[in-house]
């Protein structure tokens, strides 16, 4: 894990991270925060609400980075373009 917190506005939120928050260091471990991480998103201010926005979050996250792939990959980036996968390899 990298030694040094980044800003909230620099994390790039996968892998090991540790990001500076007004909520304290939160710290990632393969893309997820650690339970501590955890435990002080849900006691913060109204804590139950951020755990919830991070879990609503996923699936955006997840489609968003699988679409920015694509375009990377494929050169997907125009409107309709679509990729069908032949295999799973």
């Amino acid at each position: 894990m990298r030694s040094d917190p980044v800003g909230l506005g620099e994390a790039k939120l996968c892998g090991d991270e540790m990001i500076e928050t007004p909520f304290g260091t939160l710290h990632l471990e393969h893309s997820f925060p650690t339970d501590a991480s955890s435990a002080r998103l849900f006691d913060a201010m109204d804590g139950q609400r951020a755990a919830q926005a991070h879990c609503w979050s996923l699936p955006l996250v997840a489609f968003a980075t699988f679409r920015n792939e694509q375009v990377r990959v494929y050169d997907a980036d125009r409107f309709g373009d679509f990729v069908v996968f032949d295999s799973l390899a």
